[in-house]
């Protein structure tokens, strides 16, 4: 919590039992997605659905590297973001998403 609230906000939480709501939360960038009015299953599926429909291996790459990359520094980090990149960029169904986006600019 400390690197997303940061550090003298956590503490300042933990040593007072500070208890935070939702909108509070979400200034702190706490909660990635709000949900009112006895929505929160609904709108789970739909960001669930969302992220579903990407390829496979993107989503695996995404969950598995951004983590570790945020923790090296910034010549490591954009070194394992391009290789990252460019393994995803590989697959059969990246280079066919990439041909679908190229016809739809060339016939604008």
């Amino acid at each position: 919590m400390s690197r997303i609230v940061g550090v003298g906000c956590a503490v300042k939480m933990m040593l007072t039992a500070r208890r935070v709501g939702s909108e509070q939360g979400q200034t702190f960038g706490l909660p990635h997605h709000m949900a009112y009015g006895g929505k929160a299953i609904e709108t789970g599926m739909e960001f669930a659905q969302r992220i579903a429909k990407k390829p496979p291996l993107a989503n695996a790459t995404i969950i598995n590297a951004v983590p570790r990359i945020a923790d090296m520094s910034i010549a490591d980090g954009m070194s394992a973001e391009s290789m990252a990149t460019a393994m995803t960029q590989v697959s059969d169904e990246a280079q066919a998403r990439i041909r679908g986006f190229l016809d739809k600019q060339t016939k604008k």
